[in-house]
């Protein structure tokens, strides 16, 4: 299925759980025109672990949710770099994966995001954990949970953010509000290739 018929397919279903194989920064632009009354409950970025060895995915994303957390040089209140006769400079580099998730996430979970939306999955959660390194996940911050940033350490909701919260597959209060056995659905591999060779076509 091509990525700009996406949209058209949720404007005329409800799918509870949704899997791409696109990266943040293109899952991001493909959602924004879904409808705001989307039904999607659990988000599941897919990407190839074994494509991905040399990298440590989880230890990126962390490290970019707690720059935003502590208001580090890339943060949300400084991202427009120093200002010239009043006007923000936007910085010249491209941002970096972890970046475009980050963003993701907070649109994703924010008040113009993904009203439904409990857990947001990014990576390779195949083989048992074999690319456990290659995969995050966030859910949705709770009402009764604290509204500030903090990290936490057990089965705590490891927060870095008002509105999400970095947690563990195997926790499984994690899965209970969902009609669907949500471990199952991250490990599926995709019926095709994570890229099109061109070789394939």
């Amino acid at each position: 299925m091509a990525s700009p018929s996406i949209p058209r397919i949720l404007q005329h279903s409800s799918p509870v759980a949704l899997g791409l194989c696109l990266r943040p920064a293109s899952a991001r632009g493909l959602l924004l025109g879904i409808p705001e009354r989307s039904s999607i409950k659990l988000l599941h970025l897919r990407l190839s672990g074994e494509e991905r060895i040399h990298r440590h995915l989880r230890r990126e994303i962390v490290s970019e949710l707690q720059r935003n957390a502590e208001g580090g040089p890339w943060s949300r209140s400084r991202r427009h770099g120093p200002t010239v006769a009043g006007l923000h400079l936007k910085p010249a580099r491209k941002r970096s994966e972890a970046e475009d998730f980050v963003l993701l996430a907070q649109w994703a979970f924010g008040p113009t995001g993904l009203p439904a939306l409990q857990i947001l999955a990014f990576g390779d959660f195949s083989h048992d954990g074999r690319y456990s390194e290659q995969q995050i996940l966030i859910r949705r911050k709770r009402i009764s949970e604290q509204p500030y940033p903090r990290v936490s350490s057990g089965r705590e909701c490891s927060s870095i953010s008002s509105s999400f919260c970095l947690v563990d597959s195997d926790d499984r209060s994690l899965w209970e509000r969902l009609p669907l056995d949500g471990t199952e659905f991250l490990s599926a591999c995709p019926g095709t290739g994570l890229m099109e060779s061109p070789y394939d076509l």
